[in-house]
This record gives C-alpha cells, sequence and structure tokens, in this order.
C-alpha cells in the first residue's frame, strides 16, 4: 500500500456517492490497477476501491483539501500525491496554505516551489526559494530546487553552479537531485519533480513542468 493513500475521509456525502457509484457498477474490463483514467482510493475503513481520476479531481480532491486545511502533514501528503497524479493546478493554494501554517518552513517552501514549478510559473518558484534562504539561510534542498529553477530556464551555468554549492552546504545529500537525505521533504519532491536534462550529472528525467 503506498505511502500516500488517497483517503476519502474527508470527502463530502456526495463525493462518497461518486466513488461508491464507481464500484458498485462493478470492475471495467480490464485491470483497473493498470487503467491510466483510474486512480486508487481507500475509505475511512482501509477499503481500496477505484475511481476515474477526474471525478477524483472535481468531485473528491477539493473536499480532501478542505478537510485537511488546517492540518500541515495531511495537506502536504495530499498536495504530493496530487503532483505525482498530474493535479497540479489544483493544489497551488493549497500549497500557498501549507506554506503559511507548516512548522516545518523547509518543508512549506520548498512545496511551493515545487507547485509553482510544475504549472511553469518559475518566477514564483524562485521568489518562493530566495525568500526562504534570505530569511532562514542558505540550506542544500532549498538550493537543489533553485538549481531545478535555473534548469528549466534553460540557464545551464547557474544550474550547475548551484547544485554544486547546494552539495557544498550539505554534503550529506547522496547526490543533490536523485539522492534523498532523510527528510520527508527531498523524499517526496524528487519523486515528483526532476531536472529536464542530466546535465545535472546525477539522474535521469523523472518528470517536468505538465504541459497543462
Amino acid at each position: 500500500m503506498s505511502f500516500f493513500k488517497r483517503l476519502l475521509w474527508g470527502g463530502s456525502a456526495a463525493s462518497l456517492a461518486a466513488a461508491t457509484t464507481i464500484t458498485a457498477q462493478g470492475a471495467p474490463p480490464s485491470d483497473p490497477a493498470k487503467d491510466p483514467n483510474m486512480i486508487q482510493v481507500y475509505d475511512a475503513y482501509g477499503r481500496e476501491m477505484y475511481i476515474a481520476k477526474e471525478t477524483y479531481r472535481k468531485t473528491i480532491l477539493p473536499d480532501v483539501l478542505k478537510q485537511e486545511w488546517q492540518n500541515p502533514d495531511r495537506l502536504y501528503t495530499t498536495i504530493i500525491q496530487s503532483l505525482k497524479d498530474g493535479f497540479t493546478a489544483d493544489v497551488v493554494d493549497a500549497a500557498k496554505q501549507l506554506q503559511l501554517i507548516d512548522a516545518n518552513v523547509e518543508r512549506g517552501a520548498v512545496t511551493l516551489g515545487v507547485v509553482y514549478l510544475q504549472n511553469k510559473r518559475l518566477d514564483d518558484a524562485e521568489g518562493v526559494l530566495n525568500g526562504f534562504v534570505r530569511q532562514h539561510g542558505e540550506n542544500g534542498i532549498i538550493l537543489t530546487n533553485l538549481a531545478k529553477v535555473y534548469s528549466f530556464r534553460g540557464d545551464t551555468a547557474r544550474a550547475d553552479t548551484t547544485l554544486w554549492h547546494a552539495l557544498e552546504v550539505d554534503p550529506n545529500q547522496e547526490t543533490p537531485c536523485c539522492g534523498s537525505p532523510p527528510t520527508l521533504v527531498n523524499t517526496a519532491v524528487l519523486a515528483a519533480i526532476s531536472p529536464p536534462s542530466a546535465r545535472s550529472s546525477c539522474c535521469p528525467e523523472v518528470g517536468a513542468p505538465s504541459s497543462g
């Protein structure tokens, strides 16, 4: 069972009914677990079911985010899962909220920066990450994500310089792009996004800003 489980406990009655309707109609002809248009969700009792991605995005995800609005850990989990699902535009406000309420200021800044980056808002991503540096000082994970911003802009030289400095600041990162120091922030973010080329010399492409 994935760590980032999509839970329906926050859904409204209508949202839960939408999921129930999907399962009550029976499984589609093919294995729903292999259908890219379906996603796996769990109800409050841990029971597995599948629902169309668009149905989840439109009728369930908003209710889940609303329920988790004041819970930074749960809100963060849903944001990262939504990035992996491709719902990048649907979690911008949630990422802003996370930055406001999260006692883990690094996690809040990195998450908002990544959400902006996935929505091609490169200036906003850079602003959030540089704002963290101005307020809290340099941080390896923050600098690594700044390097991703520069990489997506095509500023190879600045990306490489920043990436190298990230290693200088935090040499415990196995690599500044693929390696995951023992923090939830970096592990999850690197699963959702990676620079668009191997010119930063550490890993193959995992993801890029969405085109939609």
